[in-house]
């Protein structure tokens, strides 16, 4: 998903659609308040960063653990992972192998079996 530069404020309201040319032309964004929640509930959905309790309890996940296992779940490599999140390849590989023993796996498809999580990867393993 690109994002595009903007200068001012998102318009929305009663009077967005009488003033939307104007705002356009100032380089604001214009949105309706229905279609932003929707906007940004799919880019939650899609970055894999959802908060999830349920791997905190089970297994005592941190918030950065389990952004890891969603983005694991999404088959991401590390280089990836590292990007999306900001963090080095080696920050990733260390918290990669935290949640394996966390969770007493030893690969990344047991994490997700054991998080009780499906796979986007597909469902086969790799041989």
């Amino acid at each position: 998903m690109a994002l595009v530069p903007r200068t001012g404020p998102i318009k929305s309201g009663p009077n967005s659609r009488r003033e939307s040319p104007s705002a356009v032309a100032k380089g604001e964004a214009v949105c309706p308040p229905c279609l932003s929640a929707a906007l940004f509930r799919s880019a939650a959905s899609q970055t894999g960063l959802a908060y999830s309790p349920a791997f905190r309890s089970d297994f005592g996940l941190s918030v950065r653990e389990q952004q890891l296992v969603n983005l694991i779940r999404l088959g991401l490599t590390n280089k990836e992972i590292a990007t999306r999140l900001t963090l080095s390849e080696q920050t990733v590989k260390n918290h990669v192998h935290r949640v394996l023993r966390k969770v007493g796996a030893s690969d990344r498809y047991q994490i997700l079996e054991r998080c009780g999580i499906a796979s986007l990867m597909g469902t086969q393993r790799p041989i």
